[in-house]
């Protein structure tokens, strides 16, 4: 149950970067919605492109960043201002290495000092930051992640229904076997193959293992899409969902799915909604896999080809590992006439144990946990005159930066062409002949968070918390905050 919100202190405001808007707003909007809920505080929302202006709009007192190696610039400007910095990852898994884990929160940046709290998964995630003596220990608190609440009560029980997953799934075949094929391959990273192997060196992987993970996802993509095809063929009574990553461009599999009535594309469907509903979940190495973990589904790992990047063992431990066609479409035979045998139970400690240490805790409020830390970085402020200085300072900053952007040559041309700012006359880029091709699909790190979106999240966690809507008085309709594309959050 959320208390109402304490009268202590008046309400602080927090900017939350949301690098994917289909994969992390919903975790964040819940931290969110329990710092306005029970706390009264102010939260607001931005993508990463528009992060450093948001920070100079809004003013926040607190930001809460995925992570500061590459948002270094926007960590020392709200630090500059006299505004805390949080850190609240939004990915995160066992191949990670502790070099990686430990530059993504600052690492050879004095992280120190610009962290000053930092909000990681599990115990796993703590220790190679400890380890790597990248932040203070006194700093880094152990939480969960906020988007894995879903696969919890009371949040579980939020599940849309089965056909409205994707078009083709009529409600007449709801007693069908569905079977789900996460991707998470290789069709978007690799447009820019040598910016993506580039990045990734930045944050510490080594070249040769990052081309092999590239590798291996063209490997999967071909495992995966072959398995998906043949078993369509043979059992024209199951259905098939391909549910896209959120990175990912949906023609390869859109052309797949057309082969077969019986295979459907998932392309805005949550996750964790495809989950509920699945008899099972075809995977190469993937968070995804531990997410179906939670709701107790069988998840298939297909090792068909070579891969260069191994499989953690305590993951595969969780998984039934098959490398054939024919061994697959035996044990979802199995699976399907036996579902209450269909994960084992050194299956079932197996995945235990690695949820507890790289998740911590599945039990619906690891949000709660989030928004009291963040809670507390504010709690002992008691000097209004302060935050009036920095919001002041930063409404100056903000202007003069504008001044400077609008004396440029570029920004002077497109004004006089009545050419939007967004576009970009840097010809020799992909990004300036995109703007002109009739390519609908956008990378949802640039898709806009509107006031709808974070709204939608706001009145679906208030059906699970219905006692909120009087804990406060009347509720605050979310408004947008100098530009569309920073989104404040509603509060009761």
């Amino acid at each position: 149950m959320i208390r109402p919100p304490m009268p202590s202190i008046a309400p602080h405001r927090f900017l939350f970067a949301v690098p994917n808007h289909q994969r992390d707003l919903e975790g964040h909007a819940l931290v969110a919605y329990h710092l306005a809920r029970r706390y009264g505080h102010e939260a607001t929302f931005t993508n990463v492109p528009l992060l450093e202006d948001a920070v100079l709009a809004v003013a926040p007192d607190v930001v809460v960043l995925d992570r500061v190696d590459t948002r270094a610039s926007v960590s020392r400007l709200a630090k500059s201002l006299g505004m805390k910095v949080a850190l609240l990852p939004t990915v995160g898994f066992t191949q990670d290495t502790t070099e990686i884990e430990a530059r993504r929160a600052g690492k050879d940046l004095a992280a120190e000092r610009l962290v000053d709290c930092c909000l990681v998964w599990g115990d796993y995630a703590r220790r190679m930051l400890l380890e790597s003596r990248a932040l203070p220990e006194a700093t880094v608190h152990t939480v969960g992640c906020p988007r894995f609440d879903a696969y919890s009560e009371p949040y579980r029980s939020l599940a849309e229904p089965r056909e409205s997953l994707a078009p083709g799934l009529e409600t007449a075949d709801a007693d069908a076997p569905l079977i789900v094929w996460a991707t998470n391959t290789c069709h978007v990273r690799t447009r820019d193959l040598e910016t993506t192997v580039a990045s990734a060196r930045a944050s510490g992987v080594p070249e040769a293992e990052i081309r092999g993970q590239l590798a291996d996802e063209r490997t999967a993509f071909n495992d995966l899409a072959g398995a998906v095809t043949v078993l369509a063929a043979r059992h024209p009574d199951w259905r098939f969902l391909i549910k896209l990553h959120p990175a990912e461009t949906p023609a390869p599999y859109a052309a797949l799915a057309a082969r077969s009535p019986n295979i459907v594309l998932a392309s805005n469907a949550r996750i964790r909604d495809v989950l509920h509903h699945c008899t099972a979940l075809l995977v190469n190495t993937s968070t995804t896999a531990t997410e179906a973990w939670m709701l107790g589904k069988p998840v298939y790992e297909i090792i068909f080809g070579t891969y260069q990047v191994p499989a953690p063992a305590a993951y595969l431990a969780g998984n039934h590992i098959v490398r054939s066609i024919d061994e697959l479409d035996a044990s979802l035979v199995k699976t399907i006439a036996s579902p209450e045998t269909a994960v084992s139970e050194q299956q079932r400690a197996a995945r235990t144990t690695f949820l507890e240490d790289v998740y911590f805790r599945i039990d619906g409020r690891s949000a709660e946990r989030c928004a009291a830390q963040l809670h507390a970085l504010v709690a002992a402020e008691q000097r209004p005159e302060d935050r009036a200085v920095m919001r002041a300072s930063a409404a100056v900053l903000r202007a003069e930066r504008r001044n400077t952007v609008q004396r440029r040559p570029g920004a002077r041309i497109k004004a006089a062409l009545g050419i939007s700012n967004r576009m970009t006359l840097r010809f020799w880029r992909r990004a300036f002949w995109r703007q002109f091709t009739n390519d609908r699909w956008r990378s949802p790190w640039v898709e806009p968070i509107t006031i709808e979106m974070v709204q939608a999240h706001f009145d679906r966690f208030d059906r699970v918390h219905p006692r909120t809507a009087t804990t406060s008085g009347a509720a605050m309709p979310p408004s947008a905050l100098f530009t569309r594309h920073v989104v404040r959050a509603p509060r009761r």
